[in-house]
């Protein structure tokens, strides 16, 4: 659940002007500008290269930015192990400093993890902590109200 909620507030900045679906992470997060892709990892260690493009938030959340959960992609478990990197699920600024396994923008038959990055750019951005964005964001009373004389239902809802 914590993806959608993040993934939320990212679309409520994006809704603000405050941030752009195709910013590079970097203007928010510069530590951003060290991140790599992840060739191979040979007998001399890994092998890595500058992404063809920026991770941007767009990215992120469609999970094309280049991140890999171990579990589902060998040769990021692979690196974790070798680098004793923490995994991508600590959220923390270590974990995102694992190198892509992809470049940006491109699909992968497997799964991209983007825990805490689209939150962790909603902090840069509003300076503020993840839960006061979600927390002020989600609890103000915000949403398109429906005219008086009608009831919203589920059938209402876009497809």
């Amino acid at each position: 659940m914590t993806k959608a909620i993040d993934a939320l507030a990212a679309i409520i900045l994006v809704g603000r002007d405050l941030v752009s679906l195709d910013t590079p992470v970097t203007s928010v997060l510069p530590d951003f500008h060290e991140i790599q892709v992840l060739e191979t990892i040979g007998r001399d260690g890994p092998v890595l290269r500058p992404p063809q493009r920026p991770v941007t938030l767009r990215h992120l959340l469609k999970n094309t930015s280049g991140f890999a959960y171990p579990a589902w992609h060998k040769k990021q478990a692979i690196w974790q192990l070798v680098a004793g990197a923490p995994h991508p699920v600590t959220g923390t600024l270590a974990s995102l400093k694992s190198p892509l396994m992809f470049d940006p923008g491109r699909t992968s038959p497997t799964a991209s993890a983007t825990t805490g990055s689209p939150s962790s750019s909603s902090d840069s951005t509003a300076g503020e902590s993840t839960a006061s964005v979600r927390r002020r964001s989600l609890t103000r009373c915000e949403w398109p109200t429906p005219p008086s004389n009608r009831t919203l239902r589920a059938s209402d809802s876009p497809t």
